[in-house]
C-alpha cells in the first residue's frame, strides 16, 4: 500500500513538472512571437494589437489551446478535472489541425 503511493505520488509530480515546462514553452513562444511584432518606433499596444490581428484565423485555435494551458494548471490544484480539460483540449486541437506532415521536401 505504501509503495503505490509512492508511485502514484512521483507519477503525480512528473506530471507537475512536464505541464510546467509545457507552460513555460508556449509562454516563451507567446512573447517570442509578440517581440518580434515590436520595431523600434511602434508602441507595445500596437504592437499587441498587431499580434492579435495576425491571429484571426486561428482564433478558434487560439482559443482551445489557451484552455489547454488554463487545464494545466488547474491540475496543480485538481489532478482529473485540470488533467481532463487539457487532454480533451488537446485531443480536439489534434482532429482540428491533422497529424503533422513529417515529410522532407
Amino acid at each position: 500500500m505504501m509503495k503505490e503511493q509512492k508511485i502514484l505520488k512521483s507519477i503525480r509530480w512528473t506530471a507537475r513538472i512536464w505541464g510546467t515546462l509545457l507552460l513555460v514553452f508556449i509562454l516563451y513562444l507567446v512573447l517570442q512571437e509578440y517581440f518580434e511584432e515590436l520595431q523600434p518606433g511602434i508602441s507595445a499596444k500596437a504592437a499587441l494589437i498587431s499580434l492579435f490581428s495576425s491571429m484571426k484565423g486561428v482564433l478558434t485555435e487560439w482559443i482551445i489551446c489557451c484552455m489547454a494551458m488554463t487545464g494545466l494548471v488547474l491540475a496543480f490544484w485538481k489532478e482529473g478535472i485540470g488533467g481532463a480539460i487539457s487532454l480533451i483540449c488537446f485531443i480536439v486541437l489534434y482532429f482540428m489541425l491533422g497529424p503533422p506532415d513529417h515529410t522532407i521536401n
